[in-house]
């Protein structure tokens, strides 16, 4: 089955058509999501199982390290169960798709938010030794920075650096892909190229007067 949408930008080529593949994709959505959570289910319960081992010396930090790899594939999995159910979610709101999919696809999106709160406290039994604060806490960002050494806040520093910078290069090439499907479709995706270019113009402006606050400082 193929789709072809006209929006006044002129006849549109037959051959630029794309297959309507939704369903295919809402269940490799939904299959990605369940597996997902499932993953970040068991990671967390060995999280809290493994915690009750009494080990001291190497072992203690052999578990302690493999009780933070525990912990953030955990978090992938669930950040990415969410990401994947809300996909889900939109295929089945702007295509036609059986009803029982809407009541799956946001029974999902809520299970993957419940599993990210309860992911968020699992770090406490991942590193019993130091008192986290509470993910409902609003200085919850500053706190965990207070709380981390100089390579922990290195790390941590590091990685939301280059995902910054990852995050400004994605967004910019998905708003010359919206464009050139926009283009060659002549379906108009002017509102998510808005979206996309607002939320370029935000976390850019939010950094930088950030980091200009600091270099006055």
């Amino acid at each position: 089955m193929f789709t072809i949408t006209n929006t006044g930008l002129g006849d549109v080529d037959s051959s630029w058509a794309f297959p309507d593949l939704s369903f295919e994709w809402m269940i490799v959505l939904m299959v990605i999501s369940v597996s997902l959570i499932i993953l970040s289910v068991v990671k967390g319960m060995t999280i809290v199982k493994e915690s009750k081992s009494q080990v001291s010396g190497d072992e203690e930090d052999e578990l302690a390290e493999l009780q933070n790899k525990r912990y953030y594939d955990g978090s992938l999995a669930v950040n990415t169960a969410l990401f994947a159910s809300s996909g889900m979610l939109a295929l089945v709101a702007i295509t036609d798709q059986p009803n029982v999919f809407i009541f799956i696809s946001l029974g999902l999106v809520l299970l993957s938010l419940v599993m990210s709160f309860i992911n968020a406290e699992l770090v406490k039994y991942a590193d019993p030794n130091r008192e986290y604060p509470s993910v409902n806490d609003k200085r919850y960002a500053e706190k965990l920075m207070e709380m981390s050494d100089e390579g922990e806040r290195h790390i941590m520093l590091q990685g939301l650096y280059r995902a910054f910078t990852s995050i400004n290069m994605l967004l910019f090439f998905a708003v010359l892909m919206l464009i050139g499907y926009s283009v060659i479709t002549g379906s108009s995706q002017l509102a998510g190229i808005l979206i996309i270019l607002f939320i370029l113009i935000y976390t850019n402006a939010q950094y930088m007067l950030s980091i200009r606050k600091r270099s006055i400082r």
